[in-house]
Protein backbone atom coordinates (compact mmCIF):
# COMPACT_ATOMS: atom_id res chain seq x y z
CA UNK A 1 0.00 0.00 0.00
CA UNK A 2 2.84 2.55 1.11
CA UNK A 3 4.64 1.01 -2.27
CA UNK A 4 1.54 2.14 -4.11
CA UNK A 5 1.04 5.79 -2.72
CA UNK A 6 4.26 6.72 -3.46
CA UNK A 7 3.88 6.03 -6.76
CA UNK A 8 0.40 8.36 -7.20
CA UNK A 9 2.73 10.98 -5.61
CA UNK A 10 5.20 10.72 -7.39
CA UNK A 11 3.25 10.54 -10.87
CA UNK A 12 1.05 13.89 -9.39
CA UNK A 13 4.75 15.64 -8.78
CA UNK A 14 6.10 14.83 -12.40
CA UNK A 15 2.29 15.93 -13.81
CA UNK A 16 2.77 19.56 -11.81
CA UNK A 17 5.98 19.78 -12.65
CA UNK A 18 5.06 19.18 -16.43
CA UNK A 19 2.71 21.77 -16.30
CA UNK A 20 4.65 23.96 -14.86
CA UNK A 21 7.00 23.89 -17.55
CA UNK A 22 4.27 24.32 -20.19
CA UNK A 23 3.04 27.39 -18.61
CA UNK A 24 4.79 29.81 -17.15
CA UNK A 25 1.76 31.40 -15.50
CA UNK A 26 -1.13 30.52 -13.46
CA UNK A 27 -3.76 33.24 -14.83
CA UNK A 28 -4.10 35.74 -17.68
CA UNK A 29 -3.68 38.39 -15.20
CA UNK A 30 -0.07 37.18 -14.52
CA UNK A 31 0.61 36.79 -18.07
CA UNK A 32 -0.40 40.38 -18.53
CA UNK A 33 1.84 41.73 -15.82
CA UNK A 34 4.84 39.44 -16.82
CA UNK A 35 4.61 41.23 -20.63
CA UNK A 36 4.31 44.81 -18.56
CA UNK A 37 7.58 43.62 -17.51
CA UNK A 38 8.70 42.90 -20.51
CA UNK A 39 7.94 45.78 -22.08
CA UNK A 40 9.50 47.91 -19.54
CA UNK A 41 13.01 46.44 -20.04
CA UNK A 42 12.09 46.73 -23.95
CA UNK A 43 12.02 42.80 -24.41
CA UNK A 44 8.90 42.97 -26.80
CA UNK A 45 9.65 39.50 -28.40
CA UNK A 46 9.13 37.71 -24.55
CA UNK A 47 5.90 40.40 -23.89
CA UNK A 48 4.48 38.76 -27.04
CA UNK A 49 4.91 35.41 -25.75
CA UNK A 50 3.23 36.19 -22.22
CA UNK A 51 0.56 37.69 -24.08
CA UNK A 52 -0.10 34.51 -26.56
CA UNK A 53 -0.05 32.46 -23.42
CA UNK A 54 -2.46 34.97 -21.82
CA UNK A 55 -4.93 34.58 -24.19
CA UNK A 56 -4.56 31.03 -24.23
CA UNK A 57 -5.50 30.86 -20.55
CA UNK A 58 -8.34 33.39 -20.90
CA UNK A 59 -11.46 31.33 -19.85
CA UNK A 60 -14.11 34.51 -19.89
CA UNK A 61 -14.69 36.96 -22.70
CA UNK A 62 -13.49 39.93 -20.27
CA UNK A 63 -9.84 38.12 -19.80
CA UNK A 64 -9.75 37.96 -23.16
CA UNK A 65 -11.05 41.24 -24.21
CA UNK A 66 -8.25 42.47 -21.55
CA UNK A 67 -5.31 40.54 -23.21
CA UNK A 68 -6.39 41.20 -26.58
CA UNK A 69 -6.70 44.85 -26.27
CA UNK A 70 -3.47 44.70 -24.08
CA UNK A 71 -1.46 42.78 -27.08
CA UNK A 72 -2.94 45.13 -29.59
CA UNK A 73 -1.46 48.10 -28.01
CA UNK A 74 2.09 46.42 -27.92
CA UNK A 75 1.84 46.26 -31.71
CA UNK A 76 0.37 49.73 -32.15
CA UNK A 77 3.95 50.44 -29.79
CA UNK A 78 6.00 48.89 -32.72
CA UNK A 79 4.37 50.47 -35.68
CA UNK A 80 2.66 47.02 -36.53
CA UNK A 81 -0.95 48.52 -37.20
CA UNK A 82 -2.29 45.36 -39.32
CA UNK A 83 -1.25 43.16 -36.16
CA UNK A 84 -2.79 45.63 -33.72
CA UNK A 85 -6.04 46.04 -36.04
CA UNK A 86 -5.99 42.03 -35.65
CA UNK A 87 -5.95 41.97 -32.23
CA UNK A 88 -9.16 44.02 -31.72
CA UNK A 89 -11.11 42.54 -34.66
CA UNK A 90 -10.75 39.42 -32.54
CA UNK A 91 -12.65 41.19 -30.14
CA UNK A 92 -14.83 42.50 -32.22
CA UNK A 93 -15.31 39.11 -34.07
CA UNK A 94 -16.07 37.05 -30.48
CA UNK A 95 -20.17 36.01 -30.21
CA UNK A 96 -19.79 35.70 -26.53
CA UNK A 97 -18.36 39.74 -26.23
CA UNK A 98 -20.56 41.49 -24.43
CA UNK A 99 -21.36 44.71 -26.90
CA UNK A 100 -19.71 47.35 -24.41
CA UNK A 101 -16.49 45.92 -24.89
CA UNK A 102 -17.22 45.46 -28.43
CA UNK A 103 -17.60 49.05 -27.86
CA UNK A 104 -14.59 49.59 -26.69
CA UNK A 105 -12.75 47.79 -28.92
CA UNK A 106 -14.05 50.33 -31.66
CA UNK A 107 -12.67 52.51 -30.07
CA UNK A 108 -8.93 51.71 -30.20
CA UNK A 109 -9.68 50.77 -34.13
CA UNK A 110 -10.96 54.09 -34.45
CA UNK A 111 -7.33 55.74 -32.78
CA UNK A 112 -4.72 52.78 -34.48
CA UNK A 113 -6.69 54.20 -37.86
CA UNK A 114 -6.41 57.70 -37.09
CA UNK A 115 -2.45 57.57 -36.09
CA UNK A 116 -2.11 55.83 -40.09
CA UNK A 117 -4.36 59.07 -41.56
CA UNK A 118 -6.99 57.08 -42.05
CA UNK A 119 -9.73 59.39 -41.28
CA UNK A 120 -12.61 58.10 -43.30
CA UNK A 121 -12.04 54.64 -41.38
CA UNK A 122 -11.72 56.40 -38.11
CA UNK A 123 -15.17 58.03 -38.65
CA UNK A 124 -16.67 54.37 -39.19
CA UNK A 125 -14.79 52.83 -36.32
CA UNK A 126 -16.65 55.48 -34.40
CA UNK A 127 -19.90 55.06 -36.07
CA UNK A 128 -19.54 51.25 -35.15
CA UNK A 129 -18.59 52.29 -31.63
CA UNK A 130 -21.87 54.27 -30.90
CA UNK A 131 -24.23 52.04 -32.65
CA UNK A 132 -23.61 49.54 -29.36
CA UNK A 133 -23.20 51.95 -26.85
CA UNK A 134 -25.13 55.63 -27.11
CA UNK A 135 -25.10 56.25 -23.79
CA UNK A 136 -23.46 58.09 -20.83
CA UNK A 137 -19.86 59.22 -21.22
CA UNK A 138 -18.87 56.59 -23.43
CA UNK A 139 -20.93 57.97 -25.99
CA UNK A 140 -19.86 61.83 -25.28
CA UNK A 141 -16.22 61.36 -25.67
CA UNK A 142 -17.32 59.13 -29.17
CA UNK A 143 -18.66 61.85 -30.05
CA UNK A 144 -16.38 64.64 -29.38
CA UNK A 145 -13.93 62.54 -30.84
CA UNK A 146 -15.59 61.34 -34.55
CA UNK A 147 -16.44 65.33 -34.81
CA UNK A 148 -12.90 66.31 -34.52
CA UNK A 149 -11.58 63.57 -37.20
CA UNK A 150 -15.11 65.10 -39.49
CA UNK A 151 -13.20 68.68 -38.79
CA UNK A 152 -10.03 67.01 -40.26
CA UNK A 153 -12.22 65.89 -43.16
CA UNK A 154 -14.19 69.02 -43.51
CA UNK A 155 -17.14 67.56 -43.10
CA UNK A 156 -18.24 70.47 -40.58
CA UNK A 157 -22.37 69.86 -40.64
CA UNK A 158 -21.12 66.43 -39.35
CA UNK A 159 -18.63 67.44 -37.17
CA UNK A 160 -21.51 69.91 -35.78
CA UNK A 161 -23.88 67.25 -35.81
CA UNK A 162 -21.55 65.07 -33.22
CA UNK A 163 -20.93 67.86 -31.12
CA UNK A 164 -24.77 69.03 -30.58
CA UNK A 165 -25.32 64.90 -30.00
CA UNK A 166 -23.09 65.42 -27.05
CA UNK A 167 -25.11 67.97 -25.36
CA UNK A 168 -28.61 65.78 -25.69
CA UNK A 169 -26.67 63.21 -23.47
CA UNK A 170 -27.85 63.47 -19.89
CA UNK A 171 -25.69 61.90 -17.04
CA UNK A 172 -25.95 61.58 -13.66
CA UNK A 173 -24.35 60.14 -10.29
CA UNK A 174 -20.52 59.26 -10.14
CA UNK A 175 -19.82 59.99 -14.00
CA UNK A 176 -21.62 63.46 -13.96
CA UNK A 177 -18.21 65.41 -13.13
CA UNK A 178 -17.04 63.61 -16.13
CA UNK A 179 -19.70 64.68 -18.19
CA UNK A 180 -19.43 67.94 -17.42
CA UNK A 181 -15.90 68.61 -18.81
CA UNK A 182 -17.21 66.60 -21.67
CA UNK A 183 -20.11 69.10 -22.75
CA UNK A 184 -17.85 71.57 -21.99
CA UNK A 185 -15.52 70.12 -24.81
CA UNK A 186 -18.52 70.02 -26.86
CA UNK A 187 -18.93 73.48 -26.85
CA UNK A 188 -15.72 74.50 -27.69
CA UNK A 189 -15.28 71.97 -30.69
CA UNK A 190 -17.93 73.29 -31.81
CA UNK A 191 -16.56 76.66 -31.91
CA UNK A 192 -13.32 75.08 -33.61
CA UNK A 193 -15.69 73.59 -36.44
CA UNK A 194 -16.26 77.33 -37.21
CA UNK A 195 -12.62 78.20 -37.00
CA UNK A 196 -11.59 75.97 -39.15
CA UNK A 197 -14.03 77.57 -42.02
CA UNK A 198 -12.34 80.80 -40.56
CA UNK A 199 -15.53 82.16 -39.33
CA UNK A 200 -14.65 83.43 -35.78
CA UNK A 201 -17.30 85.58 -34.84
CA UNK A 202 -19.95 82.41 -34.63
CA UNK A 203 -16.95 80.25 -32.62
CA UNK A 204 -16.98 83.56 -30.61
CA UNK A 205 -20.99 83.55 -30.41
CA UNK A 206 -21.07 79.75 -29.50
CA UNK A 207 -18.75 80.28 -26.80
CA UNK A 208 -19.86 83.91 -25.34
CA UNK A 209 -23.57 81.53 -25.11
CA UNK A 210 -21.58 78.82 -23.55
CA UNK A 211 -20.09 80.73 -20.77
CA UNK A 212 -23.76 81.97 -19.73
CA UNK A 213 -25.00 79.13 -19.39
CA UNK A 214 -25.81 78.47 -15.36
CA UNK A 215 -24.10 74.74 -15.67
CA UNK A 216 -20.41 76.73 -16.43
CA UNK A 217 -20.50 79.50 -14.02
CA UNK A 218 -18.07 78.05 -12.32
CA UNK A 219 -14.53 80.32 -11.88
CA UNK A 220 -12.43 77.77 -13.58
CA UNK A 221 -15.15 77.22 -16.80
CA UNK A 222 -15.43 80.80 -17.30
CA UNK A 223 -11.59 81.64 -17.40
CA UNK A 224 -11.22 78.63 -19.67
CA UNK A 225 -13.90 80.01 -22.11
CA UNK A 226 -12.09 84.01 -21.60
CA UNK A 227 -8.74 82.34 -22.79
CA UNK A 228 -10.12 80.72 -25.83
CA UNK A 229 -12.62 83.72 -26.87
CA UNK A 230 -9.23 86.23 -26.71
CA UNK A 231 -7.96 83.69 -28.68
CA UNK A 232 -10.35 83.56 -31.08
CA UNK A 233 -9.84 87.25 -31.18
CA UNK A 234 -6.15 87.08 -32.01
CA UNK A 235 -6.79 84.33 -35.09
CA UNK A 236 -9.49 86.78 -36.62
CA UNK A 237 -7.37 90.08 -35.96
CA UNK A 238 -4.55 87.84 -38.11
CA UNK A 239 -6.64 87.27 -40.78
CA UNK A 240 -7.91 90.05 -41.43
CA UNK A 241 -4.79 91.79 -41.15
CA UNK A 242 -3.76 89.04 -43.64
CA UNK A 243 -6.46 90.34 -46.10
CA UNK A 244 -5.85 93.66 -45.39
CA UNK A 245 -8.69 94.73 -44.01
CA UNK A 246 -7.15 96.36 -41.30
CA UNK A 247 -10.60 98.57 -40.35
CA UNK A 248 -12.03 95.57 -39.37
CA UNK A 249 -9.45 94.74 -37.50
CA UNK A 250 -9.08 97.59 -35.27
CA UNK A 251 -13.15 96.94 -34.57
CA UNK A 252 -12.01 93.66 -33.33
CA UNK A 253 -8.92 94.77 -31.49
CA UNK A 254 -11.44 97.21 -29.50
CA UNK A 255 -13.64 94.20 -28.78
CA UNK A 256 -10.41 92.29 -27.29
CA UNK A 257 -9.17 95.15 -25.21
CA UNK A 258 -12.87 94.75 -23.13
CA UNK A 259 -11.85 91.38 -22.48
CA UNK A 260 -7.93 91.44 -21.80
CA UNK A 261 -5.50 94.27 -21.66
CA UNK A 262 -2.08 92.16 -21.44
CA UNK A 263 1.09 92.44 -23.66
CA UNK A 264 -0.87 90.04 -26.37
CA UNK A 265 -3.16 92.83 -27.20
CA UNK A 266 -0.46 95.42 -27.31
CA UNK A 267 1.39 92.82 -29.90
CA UNK A 268 -2.16 93.15 -32.00
CA UNK A 269 -1.98 96.68 -31.70
CA UNK A 270 1.51 96.84 -33.05
CA UNK A 271 0.87 93.92 -36.01
CA UNK A 272 -2.33 96.27 -37.03
CA UNK A 273 -0.15 99.21 -37.36
CA UNK A 274 2.97 97.58 -39.31
CA UNK A 275 0.16 96.48 -41.40
CA UNK A 276 -1.53 99.71 -42.22
CA UNK A 277 2.20 101.17 -43.00
CA UNK A 278 2.42 98.47 -45.20
CA UNK A 279 -0.60 99.26 -47.29
CA UNK A 280 0.42 102.89 -47.11
CA UNK A 281 3.56 101.81 -48.79
CA UNK A 282 1.17 99.76 -51.74
CA UNK A 283 -0.40 103.04 -52.12
CA UNK A 284 3.48 104.76 -52.29
CA UNK A 285 2.73 107.06 -49.45
CA UNK A 286 5.97 107.07 -47.41
CA UNK A 287 4.81 109.51 -45.35
CA UNK A 288 2.09 107.69 -43.98
CA UNK A 289 3.91 104.79 -44.00
CA UNK A 290 6.47 106.53 -41.59
CA UNK A 291 3.59 107.52 -39.26
CA UNK A 292 2.32 104.02 -38.54
CA UNK A 293 5.67 102.81 -38.38
CA UNK A 294 6.79 105.19 -35.30
CA UNK A 295 3.05 104.67 -33.85
CA UNK A 296 3.95 100.62 -33.99
CA UNK A 297 7.45 100.68 -32.30
CA UNK A 298 5.99 103.38 -29.58
CA UNK A 299 3.25 101.08 -28.68
CA UNK A 300 3.20 100.82 -24.80
CA UNK A 301 3.06 97.78 -22.90
CA UNK A 302 3.52 95.25 -25.96
CA UNK A 303 5.74 92.22 -26.01
CA UNK A 304 9.81 93.18 -27.02
CA UNK A 305 9.03 90.16 -29.57
CA UNK A 306 6.25 91.89 -31.36
CA UNK A 307 7.56 95.32 -31.32
CA UNK A 308 11.29 93.94 -33.34
CA UNK A 309 8.78 92.46 -36.30
CA UNK A 310 7.66 96.39 -36.46
CA UNK A 311 11.12 97.69 -36.11
CA UNK A 312 12.64 95.11 -38.63
CA UNK A 313 10.20 96.55 -41.07
CA UNK A 314 10.82 100.49 -40.03
CA UNK A 315 14.40 100.02 -40.35
CA UNK A 316 14.11 98.24 -43.67
CA UNK A 317 12.09 101.07 -44.68
CA UNK A 318 14.60 103.81 -44.00
CA UNK A 319 17.02 101.71 -45.43
CA UNK A 320 15.84 101.50 -49.04
CA UNK A 321 14.99 105.52 -48.90
CA UNK A 322 19.19 105.63 -47.69
CA UNK A 323 18.55 107.57 -44.80
CA UNK A 324 21.36 105.99 -42.76
CA UNK A 325 21.49 108.18 -40.03
CA UNK A 326 17.67 107.66 -39.49
CA UNK A 327 18.22 104.23 -39.28
CA UNK A 328 20.97 104.63 -36.74
CA UNK A 329 18.51 106.83 -34.82
CA UNK A 330 15.63 103.83 -34.81
CA UNK A 331 18.71 100.70 -34.53
CA UNK A 332 20.01 102.88 -31.49
CA UNK A 333 16.42 102.29 -30.08
CA UNK A 334 15.70 99.45 -31.14
CA UNK A 335 18.98 98.05 -29.19
CA UNK A 336 17.89 99.24 -25.65
CA UNK A 337 15.02 96.89 -25.62
CA UNK A 338 14.93 94.40 -22.97
CA UNK A 339 15.13 91.52 -24.96
CA UNK A 340 15.65 88.27 -22.79
CA UNK A 341 15.82 85.33 -24.90
CA UNK A 342 18.06 84.44 -27.59
CA UNK A 343 15.81 84.12 -30.67
CA UNK A 344 14.47 87.89 -29.91
CA UNK A 345 18.37 88.26 -29.62
CA UNK A 346 18.84 87.19 -33.03
CA UNK A 347 16.16 88.74 -34.89
CA UNK A 348 17.46 92.35 -33.33
CA UNK A 349 20.97 91.51 -34.59
CA UNK A 350 19.15 90.77 -37.83
CA UNK A 351 18.11 94.25 -37.95
CA UNK A 352 21.41 95.84 -37.02
CA UNK A 353 23.06 92.97 -39.52
CA UNK A 354 20.88 94.46 -42.20
CA UNK A 355 21.96 98.06 -41.72
CA UNK A 356 25.77 97.33 -41.52
CA UNK A 357 25.69 95.44 -44.80
CA UNK A 358 24.04 98.10 -46.24
CA UNK A 359 26.67 100.61 -45.07
CA UNK A 360 29.13 98.22 -46.92
CA UNK A 361 30.72 96.96 -42.97
CA UNK A 362 31.01 94.04 -43.89
CA UNK A 363 33.44 92.85 -41.40
CA UNK A 364 31.08 94.34 -38.39
CA UNK A 365 28.04 92.31 -39.60
CA UNK A 366 30.20 89.13 -39.83
CA UNK A 367 31.49 89.64 -36.40
CA UNK A 368 28.16 90.35 -35.27
CA UNK A 369 26.54 87.04 -36.54
CA UNK A 370 29.46 84.89 -35.44
CA UNK A 371 28.87 86.66 -31.77
CA UNK A 372 25.14 86.13 -32.37
CA UNK A 373 25.66 82.42 -33.17
CA UNK A 374 27.26 81.61 -29.71
CA UNK A 375 23.84 82.85 -28.04
CA UNK A 376 22.97 80.17 -25.37
CA UNK A 377 19.66 78.77 -26.36
CA UNK A 378 19.85 79.83 -29.99
CA UNK A 379 17.58 77.08 -31.79
CA UNK A 380 19.94 74.82 -34.32
CA UNK A 381 18.04 76.07 -36.90
CA UNK A 382 18.90 79.88 -35.88
CA UNK A 383 22.21 78.91 -35.34
CA UNK A 384 22.03 77.70 -38.98
CA UNK A 385 20.96 80.76 -40.32
CA UNK A 386 23.45 82.82 -38.42
CA UNK A 387 26.22 81.29 -40.54
CA UNK A 388 23.90 81.18 -43.51
CA UNK A 389 23.54 85.29 -43.19
CA UNK A 390 27.58 85.01 -43.28
CA UNK A 391 28.23 82.80 -46.21
CA UNK A 392 25.82 85.92 -48.36
CA UNK A 393 28.01 88.39 -47.13
CA UNK A 394 31.14 86.77 -48.34
CA UNK A 395 29.75 85.69 -51.38
CA UNK A 396 27.97 88.15 -52.89
CA UNK A 397 28.93 91.39 -50.98
CA UNK A 398 33.03 90.63 -50.67
CA UNK A 399 33.12 88.37 -53.08
CA UNK A 400 34.72 86.13 -51.38
CA UNK A 401 34.13 82.36 -52.56
CA UNK A 402 36.49 80.43 -50.65
CA UNK A 403 35.05 82.30 -47.54
CA UNK A 404 31.45 81.93 -48.27
CA UNK A 405 32.28 78.12 -48.82
CA UNK A 406 33.76 77.57 -45.28
CA UNK A 407 30.47 79.09 -43.54
CA UNK A 408 28.00 77.04 -45.80
CA UNK A 409 29.72 73.91 -44.52
CA UNK A 410 29.37 75.14 -40.68
CA UNK A 411 25.50 76.10 -41.28
CA UNK A 412 25.25 73.06 -42.72
CA UNK A 413 27.11 71.09 -40.30
CA UNK A 414 24.97 72.46 -37.39
CA UNK A 415 23.66 69.68 -35.38
CA UNK A 416 19.77 69.92 -35.84
CA UNK A 417 19.86 72.79 -37.99
CA UNK A 418 18.69 71.28 -41.39
CA UNK A 419 20.28 74.12 -43.18
CA UNK A 420 20.83 73.50 -46.74
CA UNK A 421 22.40 75.42 -49.58
CA UNK A 422 19.52 76.89 -51.48
CA UNK A 423 19.99 76.49 -55.41
CA UNK A 424 20.87 80.06 -56.28
CA UNK A 425 24.03 80.15 -53.83
CA UNK A 426 25.83 77.00 -55.40
CA UNK A 427 25.01 78.46 -58.79
CA UNK A 428 27.01 81.36 -58.06
CA UNK A 429 29.47 79.56 -56.60
CA UNK A 430 30.29 77.93 -59.84
CA UNK A 431 30.84 81.20 -62.06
Amino acid sequence: MKKRLFTFSAVFLFCVAASALLSAHETPQQAMDSASKAIRAKNYSQAHKDLLEGFRLAVNPVERFLVLSRHGELYRMEKDFVNAEKMVMQIINDAKMPANLKSSAYLNLARYKEEQKKYEDTVEAYQNALSLNKEGTFAQESLNKCGLVLIRLKDYPGAIECFNQVLTITVAGKDAKRSHVLRKNAHINHANAFVAMKQYDKAVSILEKAAALDEFKDKKDQQEFQKIVVRLYEAAIREKVRLKKMDEAEKLLAGLKKKDKSSRIMGMQVMILTGKAALALRKRDNAGAEKFYKEAVAVKGAAVADTVNAYNEYINFLLRQKRFSDTEKVLNTLLTLPAKDAETKFRIASCRKQYLVTVKKYDEAITLMEETAKLKGLRPATKARCYAFIAQICLFDKKDAASAMKYIKKAEGVPGGRWKCPAYMKKHLEK
